[in-house]
């Protein structure tokens, strides 16, 4: 990352590309970088992983609507 950071200018830039390290490790030890967000066969898209044929669990009551009767 230093010959990068020199060619922004040095100490004396605007950039800092110290922040930029992770991300270029990450990508060089897996294959893949947090700051990408598309992929080849689409959008990372996250989500709750449960049973299909397990229904959705109840709603909780709070202790104030069990004390009220709400």
């Amino acid at each position: 990352m230093g010959a990068d950071q020199a060619e922004e200018g040095g100490d004396e830039a605007d950039v800092d590309l110290v922040f930029d390290v992770p991300q270029a490790m990450s990508g060089a030890i897996c294959g893949w970088r947090p700051d990408m967000d598309k992929e080849d066969w689409g959008e990372i898209a996250f989500s709750r992983l449960r049973r299909i044929s397990e229904p959705d669990p109840p709603a909780k009551r709070s202790w104030l609507a069990k004390l009220f009767g709400g």
